[in-house]
């Protein structure tokens, strides 16, 4: 099995992939390594990736004014994590994303991601959905 199957995988279940297909997916991700207590993402950084979680766990928070920790999501094996907000304003994040145990990841830019959705539009019924439930989760929390 391959870093990229889990991945190929997910899409799979939500859009039907040719092997060419996938193959352009697999250039378009960067596999990244994160150790434990390691910050991924730190509040007033721009987040410039979209990260799935091949193995580990990472959590998303902010701190308010009174310095107070909010845990927004913790996330595990074959999920996503990322600051929507921020990655697709490309503003300055409000949160954190910290690994809670060596992680292994693959990402993809915002740039990339936008060509990614050209070359392959039958990701983007799999990325409606899967933005529609963490907005959802959102409102829910």
């Amino acid at each position: 099995m391959t870093e990229y199957d889990k991945l190929l995988y997910y899409f799979n279940k939500w859009s039907d992939l040719s092997s060419e297909a996938e193959s352009v997916i697999k250039s378009a991700f960067e596999s990244v390594k994160i150790k434990k207590k390691k910050d991924l993402l730190v509040s007033g950084q721009v987040c410039n990736y979209l990260y799935f979680i091949n193995k580990g766990c990472l959590r998303s928070f902010y701190i308010d004014s009174r310095g107070v920790e909010h845990i927004y999501q913790i996330r595990m094996d074959n999920n996503w994590i990322s600051d929507l907000e921020s990655f697709f304003s490309q503003n300055p994040s409000k949160c954190n994303i910290e690994a809670l145990e060596d992680s292994t990841l693959l990402r993809i830019s915002n740039e990339r991601m936008e060509q990614l959705l050209i070359e392959i539009p039958n990701l983007e019924r799999y990325f409606r959905i899967l933005f529609q439930k963490a907005y959802v989760n959102a409102l829910n929390g």
